[in-house]
């Protein structure tokens, strides 16, 4: 019962984070759905996976209009490459009647890529995170003493890029919250705050729970 009280205690909303934190990241993960849902390499015929991912883009476009959370340039590259993917899905050879009998679901994945297009593009116009020359510096000494976090957990490039400008920024712009469903960041972030003793004040992680509720790891 404690530990049911303790996890309600932990849901937030997206305004709670940005008024908790002077900035706000999001990886790949966490634009693209909540953490109800896995991505497919095929085409999946669930409507409500495609559902959640055409509401999480409108949601997130509220808040990337008025610039209230950013994403690094690693990430915006993962994410238009997974647009380009939704359309290729689209476009796969199918037979007449299988078209026919998803009609539905094909006409909310296209009506999903014109709203992953609306937030990609003002993403990349105003939401992208520039380091200057001094972040810069700092972001490849931290990179380089990361790289056992890195091989520990199997991070990808976009994802450890992803960790080092979080803490770059928690370093020299003031409080950030990193935004992810990737368990495995989720650990290197952990990892990073025991043996660093820095205080999740200064550097948070939450995960996207559902399109408009996030868990305070």
């Amino acid at each position: 019962m404690e530990d049911r009280v303790k996890s309600v205690q932990r849901i937030v909303s997206f305004d709670d984070i940005i008024s908790r934190y002077n900035f706000v990241l999001l990886d790949t993960s966490a634009l693209v759905s909540s953490l109800r849902f896995k991505r497919e390499n095929e085409i999946v015929k669930n409507e409500e996976y495609y559902t959640d991912c055409y509401q999480s883009a409108i949601f997130l476009f509220k808040y990337a209009e008025k610039n209230k959370f950013y994403v690094t340039p690693l990430v915006l590259q993962e994410y238009l490459t997974g647009c380009r993917e939704l359309k290729r899905i689209i476009n796969i050879n199918q037979s007449k009647s299988e078209k026919n009998r998803y009609s539905g679901l094909i006409q909310l994945i296209e009506s999903q890529c014109r709203e992953n297009d609306n937030l990609a593009r003002i993403l990349d116009m105003k939401n992208k995170v520039n380091l200057e020359d001094d972040e810069k510096l700092l972001y490849e000494n931290i990179k380089r003493r990361l790289s056992w976090i890195k091989e520990n957990y199997k991070l990808g490039e976009a994802d450890i890029d992803f960790l080092t400008h979080g803490i770059v920024i928690s370093r020299t712009r003031g409080s950030i919250s990193l935004v992810s469903n990737d368990f495995g960041i989720l650990k290197a972030w952990n990892d990073f705050l025991r043996f660093t003793k820095t205080d999740k004040k200064q550097l948070g992680f939450f995960i996207r729970k559902r399109v408009d509720t996030f868990l305070a790891a």
